[in-house]
């Protein structure tokens, strides 16, 4: 049966009635229950995992796994990566101390501590140009903060300064998982101008010696994420609209293969990887905090801590971001 959605309300002086219909595609278990009579649990492991054929030279052909590689996929990847398999004994949680806070969910108490902070730093008055930090080669200027106000986009050097604050977190913890970020710049010259204009960029790095790889995506005005976890070899992609990657994983993927045999001179085994989209995550509910979400996405990655936030948390998020970037300093 479907289910419905109504909406009322007034927009200039008329009263409008909306009805949606959502559900009416139930996926089912071996035993014909719906998933809406499932455990969360259950439910996620119904979901659809999708893999790419990654010989094929054309475009990424996508095919329902069967039960044997569902299971090796869930056993070995899903499970790190999955709600439902993490206790709260296991997930990290933000680090309010620095703060001097009680209570690790009073963005109140947050808020007073960094309203001077973001009083200057969002004075639309202000010289564009002012400086507030500057690390990893990058230079944070007002006009750049001024992104991160609620409802505007976040512009590249914020997403790469906050990339490069989670990868230099992890250097700080060693419990951690050692991460390293691409910059916004990475995939559009990959997918343009090929392998070999980009393998310099890691000429001095070697991507594989860590244990996931970041690389943010900006998608027709809109910013996503594919995590690389090298030790479990399963690639992710991160949508907050929740849109299929459009190629993405199948690009990623073939960029490690040449990487792989272009600087150690060995094959790539994809057969032995799990490449997926991941669907169990929080959405956005405008057109603005799509960067706010990649940024998030990854802080929360880095820290195999639960992504159990939700689009109400943006606007702290967002305030947070300004300090964080700042102080050049994001803690656990």
């Amino acid at each position: 049966m479907d289910e419905y959605v109504i909406v009322i309300g007034v927009i200039g002086g008329c009263f409008l009635v909306a009805v949606f219909v959502v559900g009416s595609t139930l996926l089912k278990d071996r035993n014909g229950r719906t998933s809406k009579s499932l455990s969360p649990k259950r439910r996620y492991a119904l979901a659809p995992v999708t893999s790419y054929d990654l010989k094929r030279q054309s475009a990424p052909i996508i095919r329902q796994t069967d039960d044997k590689s569902r299971s090796l996929a869930k056993s070995e990847c899903l499970k790190l990566y999955s709600d439902d398999y993490r206790s709260d004994a296991d997930v990290h949680v933000l680090n309010f101390e620095a703060l001097s806070l009680e209570d690790k969910n009073d963005h109140t108490g947050f808020e007073k501590k960094a309203e001077s902070l973001l009083n200057e730093a969002w004075n639309i008055q202000g010289e564009p140009d002012a400086i507030f930090a500057k690390a990893f080669g990058v230079s944070i200027r007002r006009k750049d903060l001024l992104s991160l106000r609620p409802f505007e986009w976040l512009n590249d050097e914020v997403i790469n300064f906050y990339m490069s604050l989670i990868c230099e977190r992890s250097r700080r913890k060693p419990s951690l998982p050692s991460a390293y970020a691409f910059n916004t710049f990475f995939y559009p010259t990959l997918v343009k101008k090929g392998y070999a204009n980009v393998k310099e960029w890691t000429k001095k790095v070697d991507i594989f010696s860590y244990d996931l790889l970041f690389i943010p995506i900006h998608l027709i005005n809109h910013w996503c994420l594919v995590v690389v976890d090298l030790r479990q070899k399963c690639a992710m992609f991160y949508d907050s609209y929740m849109n299929d990657d459009g190629g993405c994983l199948k690009t990623i993927m073939e960029y490690l293969t040449l990487e792989m045999k272009q600087k150690k001179g060995q094959d790539l085994d994809v057969n032995q990887w799990n490449v997926f989209c991941r669907k169990n995550i929080p959405q956005q509910f405008n057109g603005s905090d799509c960067g706010v979400f990649c940024s998030k996405f990854a802080d929360y990655t880095a820290r195999r801590a639960r992504i159990d936030f939700d689009h109400s948390r943006m606007t702290y998020f967002r305030k947070r971001m300004v300090y964080e970037i700042c102080n050049q300093k994001i803690d656990e």
